[in-house]
């Protein structure tokens, strides 16, 4: 993974310009409009874990899709044979698994004996690979330390790392940062409502993300 960019378009004043190319990344929320030829149109585009396609507002376009495979949903999805049709995932050319197998077991919640005998597991990640795999898709796992990164970005401390899960959207809106420079690449947002699951930590998201907009690092694309 190459280096994080902070560096603002601003930050580039006087330089010759070309045009930059367009990462999007699609939050699973409602849109308020149809950006499907936006979306589509773009050089690169990034969803998260099962996109719902059905109002044919965000397009199809799918480089990345990032799942969370410590997930008991993501367990649901695969052994539904409908979830291989979803469109995102049919034209997705990479999967990337957002927790790695090392941070799943030191701080992930782990299914008790009963949980167990009953199939409930922690980490799906074997499961994923195989099913991916065999249905043609590039796989990457995201390294412990970028995760390990990100949660001391969003100030979650080593004690908190238990019960404080950073979101499949923050680590992959932190990815395109990593990996697309701002003199090159404009990132927009869209879909995110930076709400769900009780154990992350929306506000710091949220305020992290407002951060980065108020540098002008990335866009909204409303």
């Amino acid at each position: 993974m190459s280096e994080a960019v902070d560096k603002s378009p601003s930050e580039f004043a006087g330089r010759p310009q070309l045009a930059r190319k367009t990462a999007i990344i699609i939050g699973n929320g409602r849109l308020d409009r149809d950006l499907s030829k936006i979306i589509d149109g773009a050089e690169f585009v990034m969803r998260f874990n099962e996109p719902n396609l059905s109002d044919d507002r965000s397009g199809s376009r799918t480089d990345v899709l990032m799942l969370a495979a410590s997930s008991k949903a993501l367990h649901k999805r695969m052994v539904d044979p409908a979830f291989l049709e979803n469109a995102a995932l049919k034209s997705a050319k990479i999967l990337m698994l957002a927790y790695h197998p090392e941070i799943i077991r030191k701080y992930h919640p782990q299914p008790n004996i009963f949980q167990r005998l009953r199939g409930r597991r922690a980490d799906w990640t074997a499961q994923a690979i195989e099913l991916m795999g065999h249905a043609g898709k590039e796989i990457r796992i995201m390294p412990p330390q970028f995760y390990a990164e990100g949660c001391a970005e969003l100030g979650i401390a080593p004690n908190q790392m238990r019960t404080v899960f950073p979101s499949t959207g923050f680590l992959g809106i932190r990815y395109a940062l990593a990996n697309f420079p701002a003199f090159d690449w404009d990132i927009r947002l869209c879909g995110f409502g930076w709400k769900g699951w009780a154990r992350h930590d929306w506000q710091g998201e949220r305020a992290w993300v407002e951060d980065k907009l108020a540098s002008g690092r990335i866009g909204m694309l409303a």
